[in-house]
């Protein structure tokens, strides 16, 4: 059964230690709230500013785009300009050219067309023999006598697509006397020699779209590097490609980027707050265990003192050599046991006992013997008294008393049994003589009816006077004093 209850018990105790941590729990949950919000908002600011960055570099970028793709065209340009007479020298042209090829890489062709007379003067190169050749038989895709006219009115320059088997190139017209001077041009080269090492970077996706009035937008230049582009973070520009056309920039970030832009304050944040909340949840947890270990000693003393007090309690009752009750903790028993009676209209009796010759005893045997003695008589008075209200109790020396709720004639029978148990012990007393064992005198009060519990000290008396009788009557008797058991004798007297 107790194993049961300490069960129970173990596992209550367990639930009331759970529940005890709760604000241990409570603060882990909220620094983990605050670091998950802190990292959070520090992340997507940390993240507007790595957009912004890259915003600014791709802005950069597409401006050195637009310088160099405007200087290249002004080149262009300027061969018209030069060759504006209609008597051009081609050597010279050709010499010219391959200075600007030289110059510009992004030129990868150049050729002087005559839509009047049908000649088209150009370098050596391959792309620009290609780009006579498919003039000359009508293979461009477009109308290019109409667009020659065109620049020749109005005196400006124009930009338009040039699709080749390897990439779509842009070509440029510039009025050049009775023709046009027209120019192949790469972006992908532009881009290149725009910046120092490269214009934009691997972790950064960038293409360049040219779109006509109507049709489908072609991109003429492409950086695609490495990763895949986050589409959400998408950065537009247009570029001044001459005065009719305009040409689209669109760059990317790839998450490689962001991650190179985005410095550690976020991680930091979070290291620290996920450190900061199991740190406060291990030291309230520590506090929870010292006060709940503070508390759990405190009761441990509690109950040790409440033990020690309840023990001395008892002890304040008991005689410590017999065992039986002390004088005062009888009278306060005796008086309760009275009142009972009085209560419930029940008789009583009360007894004074006195072991014989005690004295003589202890100066012949010694002390140690007298208090076995005293021990033995004792435990022979108690086992004659077993009743629940049963009072007895050692009232000073080698004089004991007991009150017993009875009539007379109880009495009179728990008295000579009381008698008889310490005679059959047979105790050696050598001051009586050979054969002689310790003996007890008593005197004995009954009454009927107890009127009053106040009456115990009266009824003490009475039982005292009796016992005075016995011993004067030879010892080893008992004498009665109110209600006398009819002829009732005491035993032989001992010898004195």
């Amino acid at each position: 059964m107790s194993t049961g209850m300490d069960s129970k018990n173990s596992i209550f105790g367990q639930q009331d230690r759970a529940v005890a941590r709760w604000p241990a729990w409570l603060v882990l949950a909220l620094g983990l709230v605050a670091t998950l919000g802190a990292t959070v908002a520090v992340w997507r600011t940390e993240v507007d500013r790595a957009r912004e960055a890259f915003n600014r570099e791709a802005n950069d970028g597409a401006l050195a785009l637009q310088r160099e793709l405007q200087l290249v065209l002004t080149q262009v340009n300027g061969l018209g300009y030069y060759f504006a007479s209609d008597h051009p020298d081609p050597e010279r042209f050709r010499a010219l050219v391959r200075s600007l090829s030289e110059q510009q890489p992004a030129v990868r062709g150049v050729a002087w067309l005559l839509p009047e007379t049908g000649e088209c003067w150009t370098a050596t190169d391959l792309r620009s023999r290609d780009l006579c050749g498919r003039w000359q038989g009508g293979q461009l895709g477009l109308d290019l006598d109409n667009v020659i006219d065109m620049v020749q009115e109005t005196g400006t320059p124009e930009l338009i697509g040039y699709p080749t088997s390897d990439g779509h190139l842009l070509l440029q017209l510039a009025p050049a006397g009775a023709g046009a001077v027209a120019g192949l041009l790469d972006l992908a080269t532009i881009a290149q020699t725009a910046g120092d090492d490269r214009l934009f970077p691997d972790d950064m996706m960038v293409r360049v779209l040219d779109k006509p009035d109507e049709g489908t937008a072609v991109p003429v230049f492409q950086h695609v590097g490495t990763g895949e582009p986050l589409r959400r973070y998408r950065y537009v520009r247009a570029l001044s490609a001459g005065p009719s056309r305009q040409l689209t920039i669109e760059a990317w970030p790839k998450r490689s980027y962001l991650w190179s832009a985005v410095p550690a304050t976020p991680w930091v944040i979070a290291g620290a707050g996920l450190l900061i909340s199991f740190l406060g949840f291990f030291y309230v947890g520590s506090l929870i265990r010292y006060t709940a270990n503070v508390e759990a000693e405190v009761q441990e003393r509690t109950r040790q003192l409440d033990q020690a007090n309840r023990q001395l309690a008892i002890l304040a009752r008991l005689d410590p050599l017999t065992g039986l009750r002390n004088r005062r903790a009888f009278l306060e028993d005796a008086e309760s046991v009275l009142g009972r009676c009085s209560s419930q209209g029940e008789g009583a009796m009360v007894m004074m006992i006195d072991i014989d010759h005690f004295k003589q005893y202890n100066d012949h045997y010694g002390h140690r013997a007298g208090d076995h003695c005293l021990q033995r008589v004792a435990a022979a008075i108690a086992s004659c008294c077993r009743g629940e209200d049963d009072t007895v109790g050692r009232y000073g020396g080698e004089e004991f008393a007991v009150v017993i709720p009875c009539n007379a004639a109880i009495a009179a029978q728990v008295a000579e049994r009381i008698r008889d148990a310490v005679a059959q012990m047979e105790i050696p007393h050598g001051f009586g003589g050979a054969g002689a064992t310790v003996s007890i005198s008593a005197g004995v009060f009954v009454s009927e009816h107890v009127e009053s519990a106040n009456l115990l000290s009266e009824w003490l008396e009475f039982a005292d006077q009796a016992l005075y009788r016995a011993k004067a009557a030879g010892r080893n008797r008992i004498e009665y004093a109110g209600f006398v058991s009819p002829g009732a004798e005491t035993s032989a007297d001992v010898s004195a």
